[in-house]
């Protein structure tokens, strides 16, 4: 499999793949690319929803969402799909302006995202992601040793309280998680922050609390171990969710912007025979 870096910090593109043409080796070959690498691009895939969804599968158990109105007539694979646009009619509108990590309010966060450039503006709309292993080694020693003692407060998911809404696993009425978290599979520390998503941390006032967090996102954001993506129509970026944080910038609201992303289960999944072997060849460093 040809690859090529996409910075000196995080990520490689895959060349030359279909991801329609995927098999199971070959979809171990991306698991182990994607835990040295953290973040996978693939372009030029012109694809349908459903075909993203049946590639998707590959790395887990799909995280279901309420079908919008307005779609026309429902395919199943529909629930599996989070449409993300400037227009409210498309899809969720303003999501993810912020550094974060997906599902932060679920006790087991989302393993996998795979997010699909469907149609984009001309200028504005990229993606930034960051390594948080490289973002808390880079901390100043001081603040390391205070995060690493510190358990970040979720609120709950949108929608959490109505059945059926936006993120309705059970867990997402909120939850808790350190600052510094083990990645489940490759055990390395992280940095794990959301910043929309954090009402507190536990046992501090809240003004020092967000405080804190702006700070820690202020780092982030200056850092020198990410990377900002310019999407082009088809384009499809997976990511170690558990290791990269991302963050969104707004599109110009002239010209539309929608994406689509499917998103693997809980974390618990990196523990699955695919992703232990998908381990093993990563080790391996044969890719």
């Amino acid at each position: 499999m040809e690859t090529r870096p996409l910075s000196p910090h995080l990520g490689v593109e895959i060349l030359d793949l279909d991801v329609r043409e995927v098999d199971g080796e070959t979809a171990l070959d991306l698991g182990a690319l994607l835990l040295r690498h953290g973040i996978l691009l693939l372009r030029d895939q012109d694809i349908s929803a459903g075909e993203q969804v049946r590639f998707s599968h590959h790395f887990g158990e799909l995280e279901c969402f309420p079908v919008q109105s307005g779609n026309g007539t429902v395919a199943a694979e529909e629930e599996y799909i989070f449409r993300v646009s400037n227009d409210s009619r498309k899809g969720y509108r303003g999501v993810g302006l912020y550094w974060h990590t997906d599902g932060y309010f679920h006790e087991r966060p989302t393993a996998v995202s795979i997010l699909r450039a469907v149609t984009v503006p001309p200028s504005g709309g990229d993606t930034s992601f960051a390594n948080m292993t490289a973002a808390l080694e880079a901390l100043p020693d001081d603040l390391r040793e205070q995060v690493e003692t510190l358990v970040g407060v979720s609120r709950p998911a949108p929608g959490a309280e109505r059945s059926g809404g936006l993120f309705a696993r059970s867990s997402a009425t909120g939850t808790r998680h350190p600052l510094v978290r083990l990645h489940p599979l490759t055990k390395e520390p992280v940095l794990y922050i959301n910043v929309g998503n954090m009402a507190g941390i536990e046992g501090w006032e809240r003004g020092e609390a967000l405080a804190l967090i702006e700070r820690l996102a202020d780092h982030v954001e200056n850092g020198d171990f990410t990377h900002r993506h310019r999407w082009q129509r088809g384009d499809m970026v997976i990511w170690d969710n558990a290791g990269v944080a991302h963050k969104a910038s707004a599109p110009p609201q002239d010209s539309l912007r929608l994406m689509e992303r499917t998103t693997v289960v809980g974390d618990e999944y990196f523990r699955n025979f695919f992703w232990t072997q998908a381990a093993v060849r990563a080790c391996m460093g044969t890719l």
